[in-house]
């Protein structure tokens, strides 16, 4: 769905009438993920106009990982030969697998720790301090 959102706001006019809503991660990770299908250019063809409300993002894995924190997941995953399976949902569905002990949070890519999951610690606060994935925004034609 999200592509099919950017192709018809490149396909509209560039009158600023047309806009997209959508995490700024969607544009600049997309293009890393999907290099046959995208045919874009994040830093040309779109320019924001103004972020719209903050998602924050979470790394979560099943009760039995061997995975601590962010390090021992990289760690884990490099071990693996960069062969894994994995998902980024949005934060809102993850807390409550967390509190009831499906899931364990090793990280959130909030800029401050956050009231709903106290005992869970910010990639930044880990030593991973670029990663703070936290807008969507409102975007037109570049």
């Amino acid at each position: 769905m999200a592509r099919l959102n950017r192709r018809a706001l490149l396909a509209a006019s560039a009158d600023g009438t047309t806009m997209l809503v959508t995490p700024s991660g969607v544009l600049t990770l997309h293009p890393h993920l999907f290099p046959a299908q995208i045919r874009y250019d994040s830093l040309v063809d779109f320019a924001p106009v103004t972020p719209l409300c903050e998602v924050s993002f979470a790394l979560a894995v099943l009760p039995g990982h061997p995975a601590r924190d962010v390090a021992g997941f990289v760690a884990w995953a490099k071990a693996q030969g960069g062969q894994i399976q994995a998902a980024v949902p949005p934060l809102g569905g993850v807390p409550p697998l967390h509190r009831d002990g499906r899931v364990r949070i090793l990280g959130v890519t909030a800029a401050r720790p956050l009231g709903t999951l106290p005992d869970v610690r910010t990639f930044a606060d880990q030593g991973w301090r670029d990663v703070v994935v936290r807008d969507t925004g409102i975007w037109v034609e570049g």
